[in-house]
This record gives C-alpha cells, sequence and structure tokens, in this order.
C-alpha cells in the first residue's frame, strides 16, 4: 500500500539523493546506505508520523502541510545525533536555481530546477515577513513529483527550527513540543504556523 503509483525509477531516484525513501501511508522504510544521518533522519519521520498519521487524502494542502512537518522532524532528529550534519537553506536553492538556469535540463535535474523555483518563491516570502502561500500549480507539482516540494521545504524549515531552538532566547518552540503539538483542531497552515511562528525571519 503505498507503492502503487510510484514507478521503481521514482523510488531509485529518491534513493539516490536521501539514502532512504519513507512511505507514511504504510509505514515502509526502505534504507539503501546506512548511515547516523539517514537513520536519526527517517527514525524522526516515523515517529512524527506515529504521532500524527498521515491524512488519507493524497492530494490536499493538508497532505503537504503534513509532509512538510514530517520532513521537519527528520532534520530536527539528525540534527540532534549529529549538530555538524550539513543543511540547505534558502541561500543554498538561489544558488541552485542561478546555477541551473538556461540549461536543457531533463528528467530528475528539470525536476528539481521547477522543484527548487517553487521552494525559492516560498522561502522568499518567509524572508520577507509574509505568510506561506501554497498554490494549486504547487500542490499539483508536488503531487506529480511524490511530496519533493513539500519534503524540500520541510527540511529548509526543520534546519530554521533547529537553530531557532539552539539560539533559545528567541524561540518559544521545544523539540518535544515539535513532535507532541496536536493537530486535531488546527487546519493545514496553522500547523504550518505553529513552527513558522516561533523562527526567526529566514536568512
Amino acid at each position: 500500500r503505498g507503492l502503487n503509483h510510484l514507478s521503481v525509477d521514482q523510488i531509485q531516484e529518491r534513493l539516490d539523493q536521501d539514502s532512504f525513501f519513507f512511505i507514511p501511508t504504510s509505514q515502509t522504510i526502505i534504507i539503501s546506505e546506512i548511515s547516523l544521518n539517514a537513520i536519526a533522519e527517517v527514525a524522526g519521520q516515523f515517529l512524527f508520523n506515529l504521532l500524527h498519521p498521515a491524512p488519507n487524502d493524497e492530494h490536499s494542502l493538508k497532505r503537504f502541510c503534513h509532509q512538510c512537518l514530517m520532513a521537519s522532524s527528520g532534520v530536527l532528529a539528525s540534527k540532534i545525533l549529529n549538530p555538524r550534519r550539513r543543511c540547505r537553506d534558502r541561500t543554498y536553492y538561489h544558488n541552485l536555481i542561478e546555477h541551473l538556469k538556461r540549461r536543457r535540463l531533463i528528467g530528475s535535474q528539470k525536476r528539481l530546477r521547477e522543484t527548487s523555483r517553487y521552494l525559492v518563491t516560498l522561502l522568499d516570502r518567509l524572508h520577507q515577513g509574509k505568510p506561506l502561500k501554497i498554490t494549486h500549480s504547487m500542490l499539483r507539482w508536488d503531487d506529480e513529483n511524490h511530496f519533493e516540494l513539500s519534503t524540500r521545504l520541510g527540511r529548509v524549515l526543520g534546519y530554521e527550527t533547529y537553530k531557532a531552538i539552539m539560539k533559545s532566547s528567541n524561540s518559544t518552540l521545544e523539540f518535544n513540543q515539535f513532535f507532541q503539538f496536536s493537530t486535531d483542531n488546527l487546519e493545514p497552515n496553522e500547523q504550518l504556523d505553529h513552527i513558522i511562528q516561533c523562527i526567526e525571519p529566514i536568512d
């Protein structure tokens, strides 16, 4: 369950990128390379999904937000165990777009460029102090590419959250709150706002 709409190539592509592949609806974990970072990240995602099961509707804003928060949890878990782990931030994706622009790309590189463009649009809004505005085209792209946009956004937010928590004086969010807050009475945007309001403007 949860694998029927994915091709072997899609799964292999994500394994090549991340060394692991987690499908929350079926709680399926595939790890291609054993490492502290990969195990910690997938464990964080698994824990978040246990506490906040994935919604049944895979084509909704709610699912996008769940995937984003789950990815954030994974980065937080990995940074706790390995504080020296390097993470990608807004600047990285700006530089990536600059590097890839005007190139004739196909396959995974073309998808990465398009995903990065959407991602930078969202991160720039946060940098400007504006709320996230997730469009229908973003949701459609995320669904067609197995949540790559929501996952990458979540990882950046997880990294920013970690930095805010470590500064402590400017953050009202603690590690346990990230995993334990209730989503029962929250709209999807409010779930993300719960995290975003606790971190400083993205650098």
